[in-house]
């Protein structure tokens, strides 16, 4: 016998179906809100303040791909060595080689912040600073300030500040400083500094 009731739940349920699906549009999935963290320290080998350091070879490993942009003006290196190691990225580490012997007497500091970013969205490291030394202990001193105009003592945002052994003039103009930072906001502070007399100059590097 013809049921009059099943046609029509049919009959209602494809009404429904039709309706439903003339409505559906198609979009682009929006990806999620913008990666904003920079790149984060997995590890170092040798660990950062390290003594006894051997070798010529530094590599840090961070938590995602990265890229190197100018080291040969961004990654800042005290004491200064007269020819500069040579940087490359390799997946996600970033690995540093010494072209010549280090003093084993000192400790070096090497700021590489502003050199590395991730590969996604160029986010720049942040306190991105590897110390060792090749002797038995490390320097520990510590020197801080503010660089400020002549003229009207207004603190000078982009400048970098360096530490002389020499007060010499033409020393000063011909060699690179010992210690060199670079001073954020007008504010500068040095870090595993040897005991000694230096010359204090601030400039900005143009």
């Amino acid at each position: 016998m013809f049921n009059q009731k099943k046609v029509f739940l049919v009959s209602l349920c494809m009404s429904v179906f039709v309706l439903l699906v003339g409505c559906a549009k198609i979009v682009s999935p929006t990806g999620g809100p913008k990666d904003e963290v920079p790149p984060k320290i997995l590890g170092t080998f040798p660990d950062s303040k390290s003594t006894n350091f051997k070798g010529n070879q530094i590599v840090i490993e961070f938590d995602e791909y990265v890229r190197l942009t100018d080291p040969e003006n961004k990654v800042l290196i005290s004491p200064f060595t007269k020819k500069k190691p040579k940087f490359k990225v390799k997946k996600k580490s970033l690995i540093i080689e010494f072209e010549e012997p280090l003093e084993k007497d000192i400790t070096y500091v090497i700021d590489y912040s502003a050199a590395i970013q991730d590969v996604a969205e160029g986010n720049e490291m942040k306190g991105g600073v590897f110390v060792f030394t090749k002797g038995e202990t490390l320097d520990t001193l510590s020197f801080q300030g503010k660089i400020r105009n002549a003229k009207d003592l207004s603190l000078v945002k982009e400048s970098l500040v360096g530490l002389y052994r020499s007060a010499n003039q033409d020393s000063i103009q011909a060699f690179p400083p010992l210690y060199l930072v670079k001073a954020e906001n007008g504010s500068y502070r040095f870090e595993n500094v040897k005991a000694g007399q230096y010359h204090l100059v601030g400039f900005i590097d143009k």
